[in-house]
């Protein structure tokens, strides 16, 4: 400027850096300035003044202030506002749930997502939070929800903490009548999608957009009167045509009725026929079938014909006695002859039969022989079982001899020796006694000396200090009986800070207040919990009950604590009081001889407690053990248990006389010819095993019983069993049932050939049924007539077509319905068409007078108002917008919570707009820095207000107030596969045909048509290695690499050019600064002349897109340091702006192999490449 205080130099940008240590002021050129500079057209002064200007941001901090004084004060739209602001589970859950119709919407083509979304936002009566990852339209849900209110007369603000992000949500507001727009705020600062909504651009386009709607409007009900005139003028016509159809179709119908009801009774008759055919078939072969096997010399009943015919004999002997009977004898012998041990052949009840007459029977006296012997065995087993029986008896009682004589011998030592044990006690409890007498003769004395050392050291009394008797001390402590008093200490606490205690825990409320090292109970409990002796024995007892009172303090109630309190207080008092004088120094001596008597007392007592009861139980224990001494008898003579013992081995020997019988029989059983096998394999077992003889002979027993049985059961059922004189039962039975199926298959046969005829006649007479001349004429016309109908009046065409009689009919009705629409459209028409007309004219071509009124009363009745959340606060607008009834904050995961507070003040309901995987709100550590030294904390502490308010609003919020939009419209599905990692795999692509419509267009040696993400790979170190330049990073050889991207883009784009396609829209990101003006000065826009080239950083991105991303990671070292691209959100906005194509420029394995979530989101990344082919070694794009 050309003085210190004015303002009237120019503008160079904003402060970058400031270096204090060198004098050094770094700042980023206006961009404006930096393309005059650039151009010559204007040349740095070499001296002057610099004018910093912070007005501005005061006024931004102030505005702020007042947003928050505003909430405090409860001077907000809706009264809940501070309560879920900051906690949205206190958001109001909805009265009633709306559902919109897509006939209904602004967009119609809106997703369920997003419909889902509009609809939480008109159902809430607080606060909605909506996510919307990149590309997934929110700016779209945006537009519909300001629709949707206007529609109802309601009015929003949409709010963002930047203009782009305002001006982007107002560009997708199609034009409706309904919805007025206007961009309030500085319009130099108003991006070129919100222009067309300042005031002064606004009424224009509306004027234009509203004269043209109301053209199109007044045109359309001109278009419907000719219409419906034209429908309603062939009404006569169309009568007359429906009576004609209807009275062909009565015919057609007739004729189709009786046809269909022939062609149902010969459906049914054929069926019956072909039934009644293979009923008398199925028949006829079992016959011939069974007359074969009844003539057949020799049957094999095991074969695979044999088994498959005779189960279809089955169903035409279902009740007949003979052969259920039969049957269920055949089940009888089989199952005896199984039980005895022979083997069923594989073959159905016939067979069977046929091997139990022919085979089985002839082997059944044999089978009674070798019972007969079994039954011997059984009788033998018997014998042996009883004379076990009495030798086990007589050995029992030799051992019960024996075993007493011997215990009666245990019995007397044991007594003996607790009677020695009890003297050696009787003998100890006298010495102590003893011991104790000559105690006492000194107790005094040094009773004294105890009590006065514990008084002037504070210590406890306890056994040691006392020296008694060891004697004594082991037999108190055997007991566990104390002798000296316990937790006892001869001078009393401090009773003042005891007292003090008190007082501060009652001022406080009874709320056991914590003190520097312990709480307040605690405290008491502790100092209570040692009784001083120095209190009389009723002093004491209260003493001790204080003590429990203050260890469950922390469980009663806060009335139980002051009456606690209370007590405590009056008796520490009354100690103090009564017991300050006994302790003064002129009667401490009088007071310890006291505490002498009294402790003397006390330790004679306990004494007498643990002798006498232990004395007297040791005098009456002897008495009683010497009395079971002596009623203890002789033990058992020899000579008795002697002849005990031979009258066992007599026993024995009869036993085994009786075992060899036994076995002499089973031996005979398995030698025998013919044996069942059963009864051969039990017989060898007992012989394997003899002690089964004796120990098991009932199950031998019952075995034999089973088999005698069942040989007498198979002999008397065999003499009934019958089987080829029941098969030829079964054959007359077969032949009975045949004659009657002949009969009936040639009755439905006749039937058959009768209505087949009926059938033809009646084809022959539909055939000839056509409709007449005049009818088809008419059909045409009805064709032509219905194709001038619009489409609007038309209603849908059934499958039928439309010479149907219940469409036509449909019609008719409709005829009535256009009737009352055409009445209802000439009214309108003839009420409104001059007036509409002029209005169109006015709005055309308005007078200067017209054009300011209507825009005052565009501007009083706008209804969805746009504008940043700071510029909300000022005092125009305070006063011109009070209120609105919801308020729309976007990208609201960069505000910061005053930010929002401010148009959140304003609105019946908030709708939060934002993606907190995305960029969270920018803080300058040094101001976190300065904020924590004003409020005495550190800067660590303060770095959860770096996290959006959206994130932990979002993260605590009931899925009922809010909605994660997931289908992005975006990138190409390769490029999703990069970042939907962010997104718990959610996203999913919207994009039709995505090859074909995010084609780059871009294919060269380098990239490819197919490859929508690549990944050049650069090497840590070896020349690629990240430079400095201040605090900032920047790396010559990425760019090196991007240069020559850009260089294979312009080469593939430039024929598009030719052709008439716009330059090539590619952005390229960094995470630094130096790096960023490193690009900017290599990659001049004049060396691409069909590329379209924006550079930034990754802040000035987020909220843009661009068909081709380049994103230079810049990082490469060994220290594994990689600065800010270890931040998810930040990398998900780099990486989410692209289309078509997304190049990653940078060094793979240094990005790859950081440890944690960071290392992993990179693999991730880099596991989409790999799977998309996008991997280029940097030396390819170099060379």
């Amino acid at each position: 400027p050309g003085s210190r205080s004015g303002r009237d130099g120019e503008t160079l940008g904003s402060i970058a850096e400031i270096e204090f240590d060198h004098g050094k002021l770094r700042i980023k050129l206006d961009v404006d300035l930096g393309d005059r500079l650039a151009g010559g057209r204007y040349q740095l002064p070499k001296q002057g003044f610099l004018y910093f200007e912070a007005a501005g941001d005061i006024s931004q901090i102030d505005r702020k202030k007042k947003a928050l004084k505003m909430l405090t004060d409860g001077r907000a739209q809706n009264p809940y506002l501070s309560e879920f602001l900051f906690d949205s589970s206190q958001a109001r859950s909805p009265d009633k749930l709306v559902k919109l119709d897509r006939e209904d919407l602004l967009n119609r083509n809106a997703n369920d997502d997003q419909l889902a979304a509009v609809e939480m936002v008109l159902s809430a009566r607080d606060l909605i939070l909506i996510q919307g990852p990149p590309g997934t339209g929110k700016t779209t849900v945006i537009a519909e929800i300001c629709y949707q209110i206007a529609r109802k007369g309601g009015k929003t603000l949409i709010a963002s903490q930047a203009n782009l992000a305002v001006d982007n949500a107002l560009s997708r507001l199609v034009h409706n009548p309904a919805i007025r727009a206007l961009r309030k705020g500085k319009a130099h600062k108003v991006q070129e999608e919100g222009q067309p909504f300042l005031e002064e651009n606004a009424i224009g386009t509306w004027l234009q957009n509203t004269a043209t709607d109301c053209e199109q409007k007044l045109s359309q009900r001109q278009i419907n009167v000719t219409s419906l005139r034209q429908l309603l003028a062939d009404f006569d016509r169309f009568n007359a045509y429906s009576a004609a159809e209807r009275v062909f179709f009565k015919g057609l119908k007739h004729l189709h009725d009786g046809k269909a009801d022939i062609e149902e009774k010969l459906s049914a008759q054929t069926a019956a026929y072909q039934l009644s055919l293979t009923a008398k078939s199925e028949i006829a072969s079992l016959v011939d079938g069974l007359e074969n096997l009844l003539a057949a010399p020799e049957i094999n009943w095991e074969s695979s014909e044999v088994a498959e015919f005779m189960p279809k004999l089955k169903p035409y002997s279902e009740g007949n006695v003979l052969v259920e009977n039969f049957m269920a004898n055949v089940r009888i012998c089989v199952n005896h002859a199984i039980q005895i041990g022979f083997d069923r052949p594989m073959c159905g009840a016939f067979g069977i039969a046929v091997w139990l007459r022919e085979t089985v029977a002839p082997q059944l006296s044999e089978f009674n022989t070798a019972c007969d012997r079994a039954e011997e065995v059984c009788h033998a087993m018997s014998g042996v079982a009883e004379s076990l029986r009495v030798s086990r008896q007589l050995a029992d009682a030799v051992n019960q001899l024996q075993l007493g004589d011997k215990q009666n011998q245990t019995h007397r030592h044991n007594l003996e020796q607790k009677i020695s044990n009890l003297e050696l006690r009787k003998t100890e409890i006298a010495a102590v006694v003893v011991a104790v007498a000559g105690w006492i003769e000194t107790a005094d004395t040094g009773l004294y000396e105890v009590v006065k050392a514990c008084w002037e050291t504070g210590a406890m009394l306890t056994d040691e200090m006392v020296e008694l008797p060891a004697g004594l001390l082991k037999i108190a402590r055997q007991l566990k009986m104390p002798i000296v008093p316990p937790k006892c200490k001869v001078s009393l606490p401090d009773l003042d800070r005891l007292r003090q205690a008190l007082s501060h825990e009652a001022t406080a409320g009874f709320k056991d207040i914590q003190g520097q090292q312990f709480r307040f109970s605690e405290f008491l409990h502790l100092n209570l919990s040692q009784t001083p002796i120095v209190l009389t024995a009723g002093d004491r007892t209260q003493w001790q009950q204080l003590a429990k009172d203050f260890a469950s303090y922390t469980q009663v109630s806060p009335s139980q604590r002051k009456f606690i309190i209370e007590k405590a207080s009056t008796f520490l008092a009354n100690i103090q009081q009564f017991y300050s004088e006994s302790l003064q120094p002129n009667q401490i001596q009088a007071t310890f001889d006291r505490l002498v008597k009294e402790l003397l007392h006390s330790i004679l007592g306990n004494a007498r407690q643990c002798i006498v009861p232990l004395k007297t139980e040791t005098e009456q224990q002897l008495i009683k053990q010497q009395q079971l001494l002596d009623k203890i008898g002789q033990t058992v003579s020899h000579p008795q248990i002697s002849a005990a013992q031979l009258q066992v081995e007599t026993a024995q020997q009869e036993a085994n006389l009786k075992i060899s019988e036994v076995t002499n029989l089973l031996q005979a059983i398995v030698e025998l010819p013919n044996v069942p096998e059963k009864l051969r394999i039990l017989a060898e077992q007992y012989l394997a095993q003899k002690s089964n003889i004796w120990e098991q002979p009932q199950h031998f027993v019952k075995q034999v019983d089973v088999w005698k049985s069942s040989l007498i059961q198979l002999e008397k059922s065999l003499a009934d069993l019958d089987p080829f004189g029941i098969l030829e039962v079964v054959k007359t039975t077969l032949d009975e049932q045949l004659s009657p199926l002949q009969i009936a298959a040639t009755t439905a046969h006749e039937q058959l050939v009768t209505l087949q005829a009926e059938l033809s006649e009646i084809t022959a007479q539909l055939q000839q049924q056509q409709p007449t001349a005049g009818l088809i004429v008419e059909r045409n016309w009805w064709e032509s007539a219905w194709q001038t109908i619009p489409n609007k009046y038309q209603p849908e065409v059934p499958s039928t077509g439309l010479f149907s009689v219940d469409f036509l009919s449909k019609i008719k009705r409709l005829f009535k319905h256009w009737q009352r629409e055409l009445e209802r459209e000439e009214t309108a028409l003839n009420r409104s068409q001059n007036f509409v007309t002029d209005w169109i004219e006015k709005l055309r071509n308005p007078s200067e007078k017209d054009r300011n009124d209507l825009k005052q009363i565009y501007i009083d009745n706008a209804n969805v108002i746009g504008i940043t959340c700071v510029q909300a606060a000022s005092f125009d607008f305070s006063k011109n917008f009070p209120s609105f009834d919801a308020v729309i904050i976007d990208e609201v995961s960069k505000c910061t919570p005053p930010e929002l507070l401010i148009p959140a003040l304003k609105g019946r309901k908030l709708v939060l707009v934002g993606d907190h995987r995305q960029l969270p709100p920018m803080f300058n550590q040094s101001t976190i820095d300065d904020i924590a030294e004003d409020i005495g904390c550190t800067g660590d502490e303060l770095s959860f207000i770096k996290e959006s308010l959206f994130k932990i609003l979002f993260e605590s919020a009931g899925d009922g107030i809010k909605k994660m939009l997931t289908t992005q419209y975006r990138m190409h599905p390769q490029i999703m596969g990069a970042i939907n990692q962010f997104y718990q795999q959610k996203l999913n692509c919207g994009i039709l045909e995505a090859d074909t419509r995010r084609a780059h267009h871009l294919a060269g040696d380098i990239i490819k048509e197919h490859n929508h993400i690549l990944w050049v790979k650069t090497p840590v170190g070896q020349g690629f290695e990240e430079g400095k330049q201040g605090t900032s990073r920047l790396n010559v050889r990425e760019i090196d690499a991007i240069e020559l991207l850009c260089e294979q883009m312009e080469t593939a784009w430039r024929p598009k050019m030719v052709e008439g396609e716009p330059p090539k829209e590619i952005g390229i990101i960094t995470f630094y600064g130096a790096q960023l003006n490193a690009i900017k000065d290599r990659i001049a826009a004049e060396r691409f002349p069909s590329l379209s080239i924006r550079t930034g950083t990754v802040d000035i991105f987020q909220g843009m897109e661009r068909p081709v991303i380049i994103v230079s990671t810049v990082c490469n070292n060994i220290r594994g340091d990689i600065g800010f691209a270890k931040e998810p959100e930040r990398v998900n906005v780099a990486f989410s702006r692209a289309q078509e194509l997304l190049i990653v420029v940078g060094c793979h394995d240094l990005f790859t192999q950081q440890t944690g979530t960071v290392g992993k989101m990179y693999q991730e990344v880099s596991k989409t490449v790999r799977h998309c082919g996008g991997f280029v070694d940097v030396s390819s794009v170099l060379n």
